[in-house]
């Protein structure tokens, strides 16, 4: 997501030179290391990304990657900046490039599935954190349905080390695949869904961008996944979310 309107231009800026009027921002579960096209060298994604030219990628599932491996395959679309979140109990890592240098703040790693990593861009006033949630609806064992409250447990981590640690700093961008559903995708009153992670995500002061920026639901909701159509793209229910203060 970013702040550019629709048909408007704005030349990139050379890397490390912060533009002030424009931040481009991609959040993208990159499915297990780009595994798609992991036999063509990642041609594809480095592709895709250039033509999206984005200032800031917020990856999840950044699989196989090292720090070295990962900043020379960022260094290929521009961004000579890079934050790994590698840990040795957990296959699918978090990760940040960025076309401007990265403040390192804290990387979560204890009661988290996929962990978070939370940086300050240098040079500007803002805070980003990137996470990825519990992806299944167990948590200690197969069927006990306990997987929302993990979920709980674990945005509660990333939030009480970022924002609500830090409530005097007021800008942030909070995205990642959060495997939790919001509300306002659906019908006032349906109780099929856990709407507990996202809501929690929301008092702790942050508003869903996209739905902000572009979302307006039909009257009624897809017969298929009970969820609104909106008039941006989006196939599916949502579970991957951008979050900003």
């Amino acid at each position: 997501t970013g702040c550019k309107k629709t048909g408007e231009t704005v030349a990139a800026p050379e890397t490390g030179e912060l533009n002030d009027d424009t931040l481009r921002v991609i959040s993208y579960n990159i499915l297990e290391g780009m595994k798609n096209d992991r036999a063509k060298n990642y041609d594809n994604f480095v592709a895709w990304v250039k033509s999206y030219d984005p200032d800031i990628l917020l990856l999840q599932e950044a699989n196989g990657f090292t720090q070295e491996s990962l900043q020379r395959l960022a260094a290929r679309f521009g961004h000579p900046y890079v934050l790994t979140n590698l840990k040795a109990t957990d296959n699918y890592p978090v990760a940040i490039t960025s076309r401007y240098p990265l403040e390192s703040r804290r990387r979560v790693t204890l009661n988290v599935s996929h962990g978070a990593i939370f940086a300050k861009l240098s040079d500007r006033n803002l805070n980003l954190v990137v996470t990825h949630l519990w992806p299944q609806n167990y948590w200690h064992q197969q069927g006990d349905g306990l997987g929302n409250d993990y979920r709980l447990q674990e945005i509660n981590t990333v939030l009480d080390s970022t924002i609500r640690k830090f409530p005097q700093e007021s800008n942030w961008i909070l995205a990642g695949d959060f495997n939790s559903v919001a509300a306002k995708d659906y019908e006032a009153g349906n109780t099929a869904n856990s709407y507990v992670v996202t809501n929690a995500i929301e008092s702790a002061g942050f508003t869903d961008a996209i739905h902000f920026l572009h979302g307006y639901k039909q009257k009624s909701p897809n017969s298929v996944t009970n969820s609104f159509t909106y008039l941006f793209t989006y196939p599916g229910r949502r579970i991957d979310f951008v979050y900003a203060t």
